[in-house]
């Protein structure tokens, strides 16, 4: 009996966890919607950092949290999230133009370079 109320329990605080995390996620994407990308940022990079550490693939959630910092002026955020999404593989050529920017902005000339040479190879018909 008491496996059966341990397990309840756990599995009722596991459905309120997703259900809050639902309704974060929707916050955040009516800010980002709105345009209002510092009150979305905040919400995204938590998600972001749940859903690293639950090895969850929801790119999105990272995405959003890099476009969110870099629109709200936060760079060094911003290139902390473009940096975790092309480590999972998950650029695409618009990511790989705002990881660029960022890197640029943050003054690491370098890495923005380098990161020019893979969208180009990637996107050989992207001019800049």
């Amino acid at each position: 009996m008491k496996k059966f109320i341990a397990f309840a329990v756990f599995a009722g605080l596991s459905i309120s966890l997703t259900q809050a995390q639902g309704m974060r996620r929707k916050m955040a994407d009516e800010y980002f919607d709105q345009l209002e990308f510092s009150k979305a940022a905040p919400i995204y990079d938590e998600l972001a950092k749940m859903n690293l550490k639950g090895k969850r693939s929801d790119n999105q959630q990272i995405r959003r949290a890099a476009e969110s910092f870099m629109k709200s002026v936060q760079y060094a955020k911003a290139e902390e999230w473009y940096k975790a999404l092309d480590n999972k593989g998950a650029m695409n050529e618009e990511d790989y133009m705002n990881y660029f920017q960022v890197l640029c902005l943050n003054q690491k000339y370098t890495e923005a370079q380098n990161v020019i040479e893979i969208m180009s190879s990637k996107y050989p018909s992207n001019y800049l």
